[in-house]
């Protein structure tokens, strides 16, 4: 069955391929007075040792005078109070605003009502998933290293750069180096999609329609019309690695979702409603990359010894 996806304990601990970034909807709702849980992860990581850090990195909502929002972040937290927080701040029309709330221990998120209930609320919202490297440790003062950061730290002066501020590099700027430039082709398929009350899949992309090597990475998708529909998306062995309602697609100015999710194999794409529709307009952008040895490491697919000269140690060092 294609189900609506939260962030949980699961979406943390399912990452694999260095950066990922889910959609997640919530909505419509009722959010009742008090507090509300949209999502609360006690536990990002597996090992005492962090290996990836997750990032709330944008969020929108109905506004409403009345509900507010609250964010926890490892140590941190913004409250929401009677003058902070509220939802009428947002923009207009459920369109997104970029955030950038990192943590590598816990993470939540919640709805504050002190009003009356209130109806069909929306709240989508975002969250990456990123593996560390020794720079970003460096950077946020994680002092907890493996055996082969350990190496990378000792071999290559990464601490100078990073206080120097040269390192660690953006994220964009990763994604720029290390993915535009292995970019062969970018994949748009535009969907007319008949939805019934039983879960299909309606389209599988697949890495090797561009050859050998190669990986896909889903960029965007878009659901016209708000339909009440799941969307759901199928990552290699991961069923329902993410799934949307199509109802929270209320952006108005129908920009796409924004996603970034690796594919080593395939791209299977489902759907389900709660009635019958006819023709829901569905748009879904992929890219198909070549393979480098930087992403092999990254991806987790090579070790040390299985790429030439000292990639693997600069690629979990941060310097490449």
């Amino acid at each position: 069955m294609a189900t609506i996806i939260p962030f949980s304990q699961q979406q943390a601990f399912s990452a694999k391929y260095w950066y990922e970034r889910l959609q997640y909807t919530a909505g419509p709702a009722t959010i009742n007075p008090g507090s509300n849980t949209i999502f609360y992860v006690s536990r990002l990581n597996k090992t005492d040792t962090p290996l990836w850090v997750a990032n709330l990195s944008n969020i929108a909502a109905t506004q409403n005078a009345n509900t507010a929002l609250q964010f926890t972040f490892d140590k941190r937290s913004i409250q929401a109070l009677a003058s902070q927080g509220q939802t009428d701040a947002l923009p207009a029309g459920t369109r997104a605003e970029r955030l950038h709330l990192p943590a590598v221990k816990n993470m939540s998120l919640y709805v504050q009502n002190t009003g009356s209930a209130v109806s069909n609320f929306y709240l989508n919202y975002q969250v990456s998933m990123r593996r560390l490297t020794v720079a970003d440790k460096l950077l946020m003062g994680i002092n907890s290293f493996t055996a082969d950061e350990q190496e990378a730290l000792k071999s290559i002066d990464i601490k100078s750069a990073v206080d120097k501020g040269t390192f660690p590099i953006p994220i964009d700027a990763q994604i720029e180096r290390t993915y535009y430039n292995r970019l062969l082709y970018e994949d748009i398929r535009l969907e007319h999609v008949d939805v019934t009350t039983s879960d299909q899949s309606f389209l599988t992309i697949r890495a090797s329609e561009s050859g050998q090597d190669t990986f896909l990475v889903l960029r965007e998708i878009a659901i016209e019309g708000a339909p009440a529909i799941v969307l759901s998306v199928d990552r290699d062995e991961d069923y329902n690695y993410m799934g949307v309602t199509g109802a929270a697609f209320v952006d108005a100015d129908d920009r796409p979702w924004d996603v970034f999710v690796p594919a080593l194999n395939y791209l299977t794409f489902h759907v389900q409603g709660a009635t019958t529709l006819t023709n829901v307009p569905i748009r879904v952008k992929v890219w198909h990359v070549k393979m480098s040895n930087i992403l092999r490491v990254r991806f987790g697919l090579a070790h040390k010894g299985d790429v030439p000269g000292d990639t693997y140690l600069r690629a979990i060092a941060g310097v490449v």
